[in-house]
């Protein structure tokens, strides 16, 4: 019997608890029982020989998989009775489980394809969303899948609705009926939930209605599948729809079909949708297998064969007993606010602060002594409004009774919610967070040196020097080092906080989960519960994890007094006792956390209004009733801002006083909250976008071929050449348009990796924007080498991604298909001979004369030239006018992409509405920059090598502060950011990272710059230029030395240590990596870096730690492969990983094909030629060797019998290195040629992976 199906979303009905009714007995033979324990659920069906369901159950098992599995399999035999089965698991959680017990298991999306091709083989698509993953299949004619999952994100899943539902303050089930009120949709991040909840508080703060943000909310879980999971397949009909959002949400399905452009009848919604893994396993097993159990046969074998598995690392117990928490306890108690009731105010002033948070709001009210008087804290619950007046109220009714009547001298609003509370009750102060939290810390601690804040999403660090805000760090990419981290897998094990951390403290076992985002989290959490680890253990590996990743993922701590003697902790997660702990013991430091750390933010506004009140001799002269009655809104209107092309939709929320609040504007150019206006600074950003538009206008009209340019990636760098050699060839120019968001939505499913950066999938939207307009060609080079501006740089490439996207372009939408070629040449400006060269290759097809092409190409290197003296003018007229009127500067770094307004953001407007002049890193005069310092990286890419200078000049200039633009995935950034950090630290100044991608908001980026800009005053004396420490050059005395070499490869780095041994080195491989490879290379590089650079670095100082070496005697070496990947920097890596681990004294070499400079590593000295020749003929073999190996080990009778083979001729490879010739390596070939061949193997055809 097949499945049945119902094809309108809107007519379907289910029962997701139901008993199927037996209308006969299961019959003598075993029926087949399928066991899907997901993520957050678990179902089991049970299916006759006929493949008809005759049981089935879903619940949600809060992590205790086992207990629910046996209630339901209980259930079961209360049911049917004791019957056969041929049972079967799948799922996340099914795994463990089936390889403790012997029972089958196969992959859910497997699973899934089998009934599909079972009972729906019309069925083009299949889409499976559940708990923590999404699945997405495709089936060809012959219904052969192609199945993708979730990786690195859980946003489009039911976890990300529920987090929402919380948030918004609507119970889950009632979440669609929401939804399906709505009028009105708005943009809401879907990657990850720190953004997402920015998103939804922004639109909490203006009064959006929530039924627009529920149905908001399924739009962006829709996107979110379809951009992650699509990856460039054609989208058609008819498409499955499974699991339980799926199941459960109308508006969910109605959005899922509208992202993928689908009508509503091409949906299958299969009664089974629930269950529907479940059901596909117990369909898979095979109808003649003899073997199974009795139901309670099964029980039984669950219960004896699943143990407890101990988790082989665990962090040191929070607490080792009783005592020493209290004595601890006690401790911590001494930091103490001043504080007096109400009644005792002074001189009858009170001063209020209010922090606008993004989850919560907090009132403190102090007198003019500094007392806290009054304080309120409430969950914000969708309405900070609301909650303010509440606390109003409360202060009112506390000051009705007092005898004297008490004042508001002064109020000021700070926190996400600041211009809304500022607008609302007419207050005239507003105070960035940071600098909030820094004046609250001095209350405490006056010479402070460091202050972490950590709220319910987001996670403030304020470097201290000097009683002046050195540094400060947000996250901005993940919100799992916060507090709504932790307290959601407390609610979901069924405790509150407090519960949550008092079991924590006496937890005996820490589990050592790492420090991951949520989704990876989440499974390291299950799977630890499901290895029977005590709750306890969990909560407080937990509590250690929150930190770990404030350290890793944000701070990058690995030198622990950096962080200076006086580090005070605030927030309301520092709140649970286990987290304080677990920084203390991480960090091994003593730190004040005070009493009222949840309300500091506040605490540190009401100080700074009552500093400021009477610095400006200002009197509110008001009393909270008063307040009261002017917050109510009067009427809220909606437009679009037609300032630019990004036309945001702006909310204008006006209350009486003719006071409005604006939001949904990501600039302050046309409204602003600012409260008065401010002449803008120049933007050179705007200006260079108009400098390339108007190349575009001045081309002369054609009637000839027409080739379209995408204005992408690299494109900005090179168009001014590229119009220009076309339209001298008589050709009609054509752009893509300007980047939109609907330009984008349009090529979503087109785009190949979720991973990738956002300024590559935009080359989708751009090139599919020219197939529209009809043009006759698409003209999108592979450019490897750009223009080279530094002739002391390494090299001059571009990144990969840049070089390669055309090819990904011709995968992904094959242009040719749709009826225009699209011409990808390899050509290269490194060399204006070379690109001459290429230039003539490619246009050869098309019969240009040389002196037509000769005259084009010469006015193309012309009005590149002219366009970058033209940028480079404006940038002398912004500085010279800044000088002249001591005005500030920022220098916005990024790549030439980053002046698309939809990538930038309007970062650029926004930046200069705020009084400073905006320059970019080419527009600088960096011919005249001397750098003092040499470079610690490989300058291998041209366009970091502008950064590094440009940080050089903005390092120097009095006026001048550095931002750097970041684009998540961005590859070389992970090197490049830490360098920039690195060359104006010996200024005293420290860049502004503004990590971006496609999520619109910007509340983040303008936190980070108003801090800089209000924590610094920038002009005074040109900046004290320090000695950046680097690490001792390798000298002829250091030849004695053995070179430590990481094992980056079992087989590669054998070849590696015999090409250096006959060239007079000693040389001993390292240990593999191990977690603690994974821990320290944490520790010490940028997590954004590759996986396989964090075990390298953390292979080096793991061997270092174990104290087995004389410093003296050791020293590192490694490879430099020279190309375009971060391989490059590898070695560099590993030198700012022993600089921070201090292990400044151990020398690095470099093995590398090019000419090192001789300061770096004099006593290095080799025969190039040899050694290229000994590296190569070793390559040659490895690689040959390898590839050997690989196709016989599958195929193999007996295991390790390839194996056997590789590890002999290795050995023999290796005796030969010293004298390696030719004839060697075609004698070891053949030699192993006929050893793998004499293996015994099947004959069967295997799938390639």
């Amino acid at each position: 019997m097949g499945a049945r199906t119902v094809t309108h979303p809107e007519t379907a009905m289910y029962l997701p608890d139901q008993t199927i009714d037996l209308s006969s007995p299961p019959t003598a033979r075993a029926c087949h029982l399928g066991m899907d324990l997901g993520s957050t659920t678990s179902k089991i069906v049970l299916v006759d020989p006929f493949n008809k369901i005759v049981f089935q159950r879903y619940h949600r098992h809060q992590a205790e998989v086992l207990s629910t599995l046996l209630t339901m399999l209980a259930e079961l035999q209360r049911t049917c009775g004791n019957i056969p089965v041929h049972p079967i698991f799948t799922g996340s959680a099914g795994m463990g489980l089936a390889e403790q017990t012997g029972i089958r298991f196969i992959q859910e999306v497997v699973a899934q394809s089998q009934a599909v091709k079972m009972f729906h083989p019309y069925c083009r698509m299949l889409i499976d969303i559940g708990g923590e993953d999404c699945k997405m299949i495709f089936f060809d004619q012959r219904t052969r899948p192609d199945m993708r999952m979730n990786g690195n994100c859980a946003g489009g899943t039911g976890s990300f609705i529920d987090q929402m539902s919380s948030l918004i303050d609507v119970p889950l089930s009632s979440l669609d009926e929401y939804a399906q009120k709505s009028g009105l949709e708005h943009e809401i991040a879907s990657r990850c939930g720190v953004f997402a909840k920015t998103d939804i508080q922004n639109l909490i703060n203006t009064g959006a209605e929530k039924s627009d943000i529920a149905r908001s909310v399924f739009k962006a879980v829709a996107c979110q599948v379809v951009t992650s999971l699509a990856r460039g397949r054609k989208i058609e009909g008819p498409v499955m729809l499974t699991g339980g959002p799926l199941h459960f949400f109308k508006s969910l399905r109605t959005a899922l079909l509208d992202v993928l452009n689908l009508p509503v009848d091409s949906a299958i919604l299969p009664t089974e949708s629930l269950i529907y893994p479940a059901y596909g396993a117990a369909l898979s097993i095979d109808q003649n297998i003899d073997e199974g159990f009795n139901v309670d046969q099964l029980i039984e074998t669950l219960q004896k064969r699943v143990r407890k598995t101990e988790l082989s690392d665990c962090h040191p117990p929070l607490f080792s007993s009783k005592f020493e928490y209290t004595t601890w306890s006690e401790k911590r108690g001494r930091h103490q606010v001043k504080s007096a009731p109400l009644s005792e105010a002074s001189a009858g002033d009170i001063y209020l602060g209010i922090d606008a948070g993004s989850t919560t709001t907090k009132m403190v009210v102090i007198d003019d002594h500094c007392r806290v008087l009054f304080k309120n804290y409430s969950l914000n619950r969708g309405d900070p409004l609301a909650k303010v007046r509440d606390g109003l109220r409360q202060l009112d009714k506390a000051m009705q009774p007092l005898a004297k009547r008490l004042t508001i001298c002064g109020a000021a609003a700070t926190g996400y919610g600041e211009d809304l509370i500022k607008a609302a009750f007419a207050l005239d102060i507003g105070i960035v967070e940071t600098l909030a939290h820094y004046r609250a810390a001095q209350e405490f601690e006056p010479d402070v040196s460091f202050i972490l804040d950590i709220g319910g999403q987001d996670m403030k660090a304020v470097h201290i020097a000097g009683r002046a805000v050195q540094d400060i760090e947000v996250n901005e990419s993940c919100s799992s080092g916060c507090g709504s981290f932790i307290e959601t897998f407390g609610d979901a094990l069924g405790f509150s906080p407090e519960e949550f951390g008092a079991l924590a403290c006496f937890a005996k076992h820490p589990v050592d989960l790492g420090s991951r985002c949520t989704v990876f989290m989440n499974s390291c959490v299950k799977q630890a519960l499901r290895q029977a680890n005590d709750v306890a253990d969990v909560a407080a590996g937990l509590s250690y994890s929150v930190i770990q990743n404030c350290l890793h993922k944000v701070l990058r701590v690995g030198d622990v007094s950096s962080l200076g003697p006086k580090i005070v902790v605030q927030g309301g997660t520092f709140k649970n006792p286990a987290v304080l702990r677990a920084f203390e013991k991480l960090l091994n430091v003593d730190v004040i956390c005070p009493d009222i750390a949840e309300y500091m933010g506040a605490f540190g506004a009401a100080l700074l209004a009552r500093e400021k009140a009477t610095k400006l001799l200002t009197n509110m002269a008001t009393e909270p009733a008063k307040l009261l009655s002017v917050c109510q809104p009067t009427r809220t209107t909606d437009s679009t801002c037609k300032g630019c092309n990004n036309n945001c939709c702006v909310r204008s929320v006006h209350f009486s006083g003719n006071r409005t609040y604006y939001t949904g504007n990501r600039c302050e150019k046309i409204f602003t909250n600012s409260g008065h206006s401010r002449k803008p600074g120049r933007n050179l950003v705007a200006e260079k976008l108009s400098l390339l538009d108007q190349l575009a206008q001045d081309r002369p009209e054609a009637t000839t071929m027409c080739i379209g340019l995408p204005m992408v990636l690299n494109t900005w760098e090179n168009y001014p050449f590229w119009s220009t050699l076309f339209s001298g060839l008589g050709w009609r120019v054509a752009c893509s348009r300007i980047s939109t968001t609907s330009l984008i939505k349009e090529s979503a499913a087109t785009v190949m990796s979720d991973n990738i950066c956002y300024p590559a999938k935009l080359a989708h939207a751009h090139i599919l924007d020219l197939l529209k307009r009809g043009v006759d060609r698409i003209f999108y080079p592979r450019v490897t080498y750009e223009h080279p501006n530094f002739e002391d740089a390494a090299n001059n490439y571009n990144c990969p991604i840049v070089t390669g996207y055309p090819d990904v372009i011709d995968s992904a939408i094959n242009p040719v298909a749709c009826g225009v070629p699209m011409d990808s040449p390899l050509i290269n400006f490194n060399d204006n001979q070379q690109l001459r060269s290429g230039c003539k290759t490619f246009l050869a097809r098309f019969a240009i004369e040389t002196t037509v092409f000769n005259r084009a190409f010469d006015q193309a290197l012309q009005a590149q030239q002219f366009f970058k003296q033209a940028l480079l003018s404006k940038g002398k007229e912004v500085i010279d006018a800044a000088r002249a009127a001591h005005q500030p500067l920022i220098v916005l770094g990024g790549r030439p992409y980053h002046t698309d307004p939809l990538i930038n953001h309007k970062i650029p407007e926004m930046i200069a509405a705020m009084g400073c002049h905006v320059l970019t890193e080419d527009s600088l005069p960096l011919d005249g920059v001397e750098v003092p310092d040499p470079l610690q990286v490989i300058d291998q890419w041209e366009y970091s090598n502008r950064l590094y200078r440009a940080a050089h000049w903005a390092g120097d200039e009095p006026l001048a502060e550095f931002i750097q633009f970041n684009s998540f995935g961005c590859g070389p950034d992970a090197v490049i950011i830490d360098e920039l950090k690195a060359i104006l630290k010996t200024y005293g100044k420290t860049p502004v990272v503004l990590k971006i991608d496609e999520i619109t908001s910007i509340g983040s980026a303008r936190l980070r710059v108003r801090s800089l800009l209000e924590a610094r005053t920038p002009g005074g004396n040109p900046p004290v230029k320090t000695v950046r420490p680097s690490l001792p050059p390798y000298l002829d005395q250091d030849r004695h030395r053995t070179l430590l070499f990481p094992d980056f490869s079992p087989i590669y780095s054998l070849f590696a240590q015999s090409s250096l041994i006959p060239l007079g080195y000693q040389v001993e491989i390292l240990p593999p990596p191990d977690r603690e490879s994974i821990r320290l290379g944490l520790k010490y590089t940028n997590n954004d870096i590759c996986y396989p650079a964090i075990v390298t670095v953390g292979d080096v100082l793991k061997a270092l730690e174990t104290g087995s070496y004389d410093r003296d005697e050791v020293a590192v070496a490694f490879t430099e492969t020279g190309g375009q990947c971060r391989a490059t920097n590898y070695h560099s890596l590993i030198k700012k990983g022993l600089l921070n681990g201090g292990y400044g004294d151990i020398p690095v070499i470099t093995a590398s094909f090019r000419k090192l400079n001789s300061i770096q590593q004099p006593g290095f000295r080799v025969n190039r030629l040899k050694l290229i020749s000994l590296v190569l003929s070793s390559l040659l073999v490895a690689d040959q060797l390898i590839r050997m190996h690989h196709a016989t080990a599958v195929r193999e009778k007996n295991s390790g019998d390839s194996l056997a083979v590789l590890k002999e001729h290795v050995a023999r490879a290796r005796k030969k290195v010293a004298g390696w010739t030719l004839k060697d390596s075609e004698t070891i070939l053949s030699d192993a040629i006929e050893d793998f061949n004499s293996i015994a193997t099947d004959s069967d055809t295997y799938p390639k992976a």
